[in-house]
């Protein structure tokens, strides 16, 4: 069997008295601490994806960020790091 295809998002960091995460194709946008976005930026945002886009654990991740200054970064994630 074949391993899932990378899923390619986009996702706008937005300040609000911590970020709102806006994920292309969501429902909603959750709201990350600042804290947190500053300690665990990649993780909380693909966490945040993976949870709003019901994509699974095992699926990669290609993220397509743009911060609060409007500089577009690319995360990979193979798959949901075990804890």
């Amino acid at each position: 069997m074949e391993p899932p295809a990378a899923r390619e998002v986009r996702v706008e960091v937005v300040p609000a008295d911590g970020y709102q995460l806006e994920i292309e194709g969501a429902l909603s946008d959750p709201y990350v601490t600042t804290d947190d976005m500053n300690r665990y930026y990649e993780e909380v945002i693909a966490d945040s994806v993976r949870r709003e886009l019901f994509i699974a654990d095992d699926v990669p991740l290609v993220l397509l960020v743009t911060d609060e200054d409007g500089e577009l970064r690319r995360i990979e994630q193979s798959k949901k790091p075990v804890e």
